[in-house]
């Protein structure tokens, strides 16, 4: 009687033990959506804000792209080899004179060709707008910066300086580029944009664009590096840029640094529509970006089911099993790109679309394991922004842990 009672205790056990393994693989086998990797993260439309030419075809520009490429040997350089190329020849052919405005009636390239023949001299801030616009005219998101004392209010001539800053995809990053001097500021291999040159207290090294570029080589006993580090570091009181307000209305946004008043002049004399910040952001933020929107096709129409009705979480899964959402997808696009003019998409490295309209939205089926989302803009003269990636699995917790226990490169 005894080995009988034992017997039956033991089919009991074996029998919970079943039913709790079913139940516990019938949980696990839903099919489930888990993003492993991504860097789509929201990137705020202040782009919009930047002073830019609307149309990098424009006559003008066309003809400052043709006459620097005739000048300057870029072919197959990545965007920071070709700006930094771009701007040691730009420095190679100026000469500054702080107190003389060129003529109003000399366009672009009427300047590089007189400069280049020694006939014209110009100022620091013409200097910057100069660069910026040839920047501009090969596709590259550029602007002039003014940094000035202080004291820059009633300050003495000399007050301010204006230096060019241009978005580089290969670093993410702004870079500031002074034109005048011909040189770059980096913070170990980070090149650095104004704000950071001007409140870093570590060590920062100066270098010649023609000693990056190869032009020249590197002087022993060359004394611009240190001299320039003080000077440009002098003109830490405010940061200066101009912007746009919907589209047309031209303003002056100001980041104070160690002078922390707000004013209404220069060195004495009138500034029109200044607005200060003393947020970064509001002067620092990404371009060449795209955020991915995920629209699902399908909605359960039992989905009602899942939520109102009491579940035990037996039964909770059990409904997933029927209801749970399955990774079929519209994306629709957001970008920060001037002069975008596609997006190519890819899914898996198989399928590629290229989207021209960015209206329009883009249906995506996942399949069941892992998918690779990639999405790049590219700008209307070849230039490609920065990637947005998406690593997806689709499948049941199972099916998750055989990649992770086969030690899958693409999980984390």
């Amino acid at each position: 009687m005894s080995r009988f009672i034992a017997l039956r205790s033991s089919c009991f056990t074996v029998l919970i033990v079943f039913l709790a393994t079913a139940t516990l693989l019938s949980q696990n086998d839903v099919k489930k959506i888990k993003i492993l990797e991504s860097n789509n993260y929201y990137v705020s439309s202040k782009y919009k804000r930047l002073v830019l030419a609307p149309d990098v075809s424009a006559p003008e520009l066309v003809q400052v792209r043709e006459y620097v490429s005739s000048k300057v040997a870029m072919k197959g350089m990545r965007d920071t080899q070709q700006i930094f190329r771009i701007a040691a020849w730009f420095h190679s052919i100026m000469r500054h004179n702080g107190g003389i405005q060129p003529p109003q009636s000399f366009n672009h390239l009427d300047l590089l060709r007189l400069s280049e023949s020694g006939l014209q001299t110009l100022r620091c801030q013409d200097m910057a707008q100069l660069l910026s616009d040839v920047l501009v005219a090969f596709g590259h998101v550029s602007r002039p910066v003014a940094i000035q004392t202080r004291d820059a209010a009633y300050g003495m001539a000399g007050s301010g300086h204006v230096v060019t800053e241009v978005w580089s995809n290969d670093v993410r990053a702004w870079i500031m580029i002074d034109p005048q001097f011909g040189v770059v500021c980096k913070n170990k291999d980070t090149f650095l944009n104004t704000y950071a040159i001007l409140t870093r207290t570590d060590d920062m090294r100066v270098q010649r664009l023609s000693t990056i570029t190869g032009l020249t080589k590197a002087m022993t006993g060359d004394t611009l590096p240190a001299w320039y580090k003080n000077f440009i570091r002098s003109y830490n009181g405010s940061i200066q840029m101009q912007m746009l307000k919907h589209g047309t209305v031209l303003y002056t946004m100001i980041l104070g640094l160690r002078n922390h008043d707000q004013y209404l002049t220069f060195q004495g004399l009138p500034i029109d529509n200044t607005m200060f910040t003393t947020s970064y952001e509001d002067l620092y933020f990404d371009v060449n970006r795209v955020m991915l929107f995920f629209s699902y096709i399908n909605h359960p129409e039992q989905q009602t089911e899942v939520f109102t009705k009491p579940h035990t979480l037996q039964e909770h899964q059990q409904a997933l099993r029927r209801f749970a959402a399955k990774p079929e997808y519209t994306v629709h696009f957001e970008q920060t790109m001037p002069w975008i003019k596609s997006i190519a998409l890819s899914l898996n490295d198989t399928e590629s679309s290229v989207i021209t309209s960015f209206d329009d939205d883009l249906p995506i089926l996942l399949k069941p394991s892992i998918n690779t989302v990639v999405a790049t803009p590219l700008n209307k003269l070849g230039i490609a922004g920065l990637i947005t990636k998406m690593k997806i699995f689709y499948g049941s917790d199972q099916e998750f842990d055989k990649y992770v226990m086969a030690g899958s490169t693409y999980i984390k």
